[in-house]
């Protein structure tokens, strides 16, 4: 929700169906500028385009659909590559993004280190040629400084449908705890025709749902939706699903390497009260039907949600004599022992789930990295 009034505009449109404005295909994509000198060769006027009055402004915007498209020099393994073709001074007035007021102009260099320009902001810039038009090109985006690579995906795919659903979150250590969404950076998901399953993440009232998180904040919760829509069956003879159905949905990281600055990327399950490293296992669950708009969160680096006092949180129950731990994490050394102190088992937990049979006995006090933690009674 935009507390300012957006006016936006386009120029251009597809002329037929199966035609589109825009396309990913692959290969980098150019802006043209044009010089705007209005004297003619060879009439005893040099051609100049330094001078005032022919400087060839054009207003432009970034050609791809993506939030803080870097515009200096990357490194793509030993090779040197500049994202924007030809560098030059980018001119842009939007005194609320920048800090200054609404009469200033923020100057940036295209070659600058971490320099950046974003979806839906346009620029002004000034040719760099004497010829009618220069072609500027801008790369394929970079990730990161480093790396052309992985996109930081979340996805979420069900056997049943043969289908699932996609959402980008970017990582940003810097970004405010306090998910927002913000236009020009950010995504928002599209509302499907009714019969595919959605993942989205969502802001902290949960009011917008977005697709594309360019700046998500690292070591906090973000609250993470799923609508899944009931299928309806028109021939008698199949059972058609109820709106209390349930599907099996599973959660994975398409590309892991994107998320290889973090060792933990949470899936959140409060309902299950499990807490799945994506970067080691997947996770798959039941879902029921209908907006899962409070069960799910995504959490980028740090260890699970604890209580105030910092203590992390279990889930331990036993079930026709076998004990089950939730919610641990690689590495946690596991005791279990009698009510009178006897030592039953000990172990180090492989993923975020321990099961284990137990002899009979009156209780048993469970340790999770020498913390007592439960005391079980049969």
């Amino acid at each position: 929700t935009s507390i300012t009034d957006t006016v936006l505009r386009f120029n251009t449109f597809a002329s037929e169906i199966g035609q589109y404005v825009y396309t990913e295909d692959g290969n980098d994509k150019s802006v043209f500028l044009r010089q705007y000198d209005s004297r003619v060769a060879g009439s005893g006027a040099d051609l100049n385009f330094t001078r005032q009055e022919d400087m060839g402004w054009n207003m432009k915007g970034l050609p791809w659909l993506v939030s803080d498209y870097r515009t200096d020099t990357v490194l793509d393994g030993y090779t040197y590559l500049r994202q924007m073709y030809i560098p030059h001074v980018l001119y842009q007035m939007d005194g609320n993004d920048y800090g200054l007021s609404g009469d200033q102009i923020f100057t940036s260099q295209s070659w600058s280190q971490g320099n950046t320009v974003s979806m839906g902001k346009a620029f002004l810039t000034q040719t760099a040629t004497l010829f009618d038009q220069e072609e500027v090109i801008f790369h394929t985006p970079y990730y990161n400084l480093n790396t052309k690579a992985g996109r930081p995906l979340l996805r979420m795919s069900s056997p049943r449908r043969r289908s699932g659903d996609l959402l980008t979150v970017i990582p940003d250590n810097n970004a405010d705890k306090t998910v927002k969404y913000s236009y020009g950076r950010d995504g928002l998901k599209w509302q499907t025709n009714g019969t595919l399953p959605q993942m989205y993440l969502m802001d902290n009232k949960r009011q917008s749902r977005i697709s594309l998180l360019a700046a998500a904040p690292t070591e906090v919760d973000i609250p993470l939706g799923v609508t899944i829509p009931s299928t309806q069956e028109n021939t008698p003879s199949r059972k058609r699903m109820s709106s209390n159905d349930t599907e099996r949905f599973t959660f994975s990281l398409p590309e892991k390497q994107a998320f290889a600055a973090y060792d933990y990327v949470w899936l959140i399950d409060y309902m299950n009260n499990t807490y799945t490293n994506l970067l080691e296992q997947d996770y798959e669950t039941e879902i029921a039907n209908g907006d899962n708009l409070n069960r799910f969160a995504l959490r980028i680096g740090g260890f699970p949600k604890t209580d105030e006092q910092g203590r992390r949180q279990y889930v331990v129950f036993t079930d026709n004599f076998n004990l089950h731990i939730r919610g641990l994490i690689k590495g946690d050394h596991i005791s279990v022992y009698s009510s009178s102190g006897n030592l039953i088992c000990t172990t180090t937990a492989a993923d975020n789930e321990f099961t284990t049979l137990l002899p009979y006995y009156s209780g048993y006090v469970v340790r999770i990295n020498d913390v007592a933690q439960k005391i079980i009674s049969l």
